[in-house]
């Protein structure tokens, strides 16, 4: 049983720890407002809050294949298809322009994650290797394992190794999302900006 279960619901007791999932929604919401009053564009399409919160985006209650790959796809749409391309406009070149052959240029539209990553890493200097791709690492392996499943036909496996697997695919994906409101924070047209105590504070568990 849960301890927060266990102090909630039967001791009567208050806890300030809070779902990994609402952290991570905390957290992307904070990005995306930082991002308006920086920017005056929003980094993402839309925000997962209160009625807009997908029900399934939870730990499952049997670690299958199935349920697994569906956890994977809705948070691929949570992030990559999320990200508005709209906000790069004017930023970065949205395209690559491929030779294909006798001259033919082809115009091949760069996926959102990379436009975010080439974007920032433009006008943002890391300390290390001068990049940021430990933060976006998370996300690219989200993308990776949706890309999996996606053509080929698997059977619902029941594997216990999937609620790990799961573990590690939100908790990376939160910390991702942390580190980048943390970055955008500091931008001089962010001063004044108020995150929530909760997020800022609160113990963010998995669960």
């Amino acid at each position: 049983m849960l301890a927060e279960y266990l102090e909630n619901t039967i001791l009567g007791k208050w806890t300030n720890s809070y779902s990994i999932f609402s952290g991570f929604i905390g957290e992307q919401t904070c990005l995306n407002n930082l991002a308006k009053k920086i920017f005056n564009k929003p980094l993402f399409r839309k925000d997962f809050n209160s009625e807009n919160r997908p029900k399934e985006f939870t730990f499952f209650f049997t670690p299958t294949l199935k349920n697994y790959n569906d956890f994977v796809h809705l948070l691929d749409k949570m992030i990559s298809e999320n990200i508005n391309r709209k906000f790069f406009e004017g930023k970065i070149e949205l395209y690559d322009f491929v030779e294909i052959e006798d001259g033919v240029i082809e115009r091949r539209s760069k996926g959102t994650i990379r436009l975010f990553e080439e974007w920032l890493n433009e006008i943002i200097k890391i300390q290390g290797d001068g990049s940021l791709n430990k933060v976006f690492k998370s996300f690219k392996n989200v993308r990776k394992e949706r890309q999996n499943p996606a053509h080929k036909v698997t059977e619902n496996i029941y594997d216990e190794s999937y609620v790990e697997l799961q573990k590690n695919l939100i908790s990376d994906a939160y910390n991702s999302m942390r580190q980048l409101r943390n970055l955008f924070q500091q931008h001089r047209k962010a001063k004044g900006f108020e995150i929530p105590i909760w997020l800022e504070n609160g113990e963010i568990k998995s669960f």
